[in-house]
C-alpha cells in the first residue's frame, strides 16, 4: 500500500519529464589530440591541453553537443618562469569534427581576458613542440 502511495504521489512529476534529460551524455572520445604547437589528453574524468608556455588543466572531462561543440571551466597556468606560477581561471570551448578538435582558450586572468584557438588537433597524433623555458 505504501508503495502504491509513493507511486501515485510521484508519477505527475514523472509524467513531466523531458525525455531529453534521460538521454546519456556524449563525451569528447578519449586518446591524445595533436597538431605542432599543441596535444590534448583526454581521459575518463579529465583532460589536459599542452602547450609550448602553458597548460590547461580541465578537471572535467568535456561532453559534447549533437553538433559536437563543448565548453567546460577549467585552469591555465604559464610555464613562463614567474614565482609563483599563476593559475588562472579558463573556459576551453571547441568543436569536434571527425577525427579533429578545435579549441578556443579564454583566460580570465588580470582583469581581462586573454583568447587562444589551437586546431585541428587530429586524433592518435602527438603534439609537436619545444617547451618554453
Amino acid at each position: 500500500m505504501k508503495t502504491l502511495l509513493l507511486a501515485i504521489a510521484f508519477f505527475p512529476l514523472i509524467a513531466l519529464a523531458d525525455p531529453t534529460d534521460l538521454t546519456p551524455a556524449r563525451w569528447l572520445p578519449e586518446g591524445t589530440y595533436g597538431a605542432t604547437g599543441a596535444s590534448l589528453t583526454v581521459n575518463a574524468h579529465s583532460a589536459q591541453l599542452d602547450l609550448p608556455c602553458a597548460i590547461g588543466r580541465i578537471p572535467n572531462r568535456p561532453s559534447i553537443d549533437d553538433r559536437g561543440l563543448f565548453s567546460v571551466e577549467g585552469f591555465y597556468t604559464s610555464r613562463l618562469q614567474m614565482r609563483p606560477r599563476a593559475e588562472y581561471p579558463a573556459t576551453f570551448s571547441g568543436r569536434l569534427s571527425g577525427q579533429s578538435v578545435w579549441i578556443h582558450v579564454a583566460v580570465h586572468a588580470r582583469g581581462f581576458i586573454q583568447n587562444y584557438n589551437y586546431g585541428p588537433l587530429d586524433f592518435g597524433r602527438q603534439g609537436n613542440f619545444m617547451r618554453c623555458l
